[in-house]
């Protein structure tokens, strides 16, 4: 692989801080449209982890 070249590496998932920073909601708030099912996410554990598609839709389906 050549110096220049990049890998973009996107996550598959992100935790409920790093979801709560891409959208500019509080954790409290993102963990509450969890449990409402408003927002998908998977439980693996302890963690929740959220897909950024499911963000994405998310945030489209509740366009104003």
């Amino acid at each position: 692989m050549n110096e220049n070249s990049s890998i973009k590496c996107t996550p598959f998932g992100l935790s409920v801080k790093q979801a709560a920073l891409q959208i500019n909601l509080s954790e409290r708030t993102v963990r509450k449209l969890i449990e409402q099912g408003e927002l998908r996410a998977v439980r693996i554990g302890r963690r929740v982890i959220l897909r950024p598609k499911d963000l994405e839709d998310f945030m489209e389906n509740n366009l104003v």
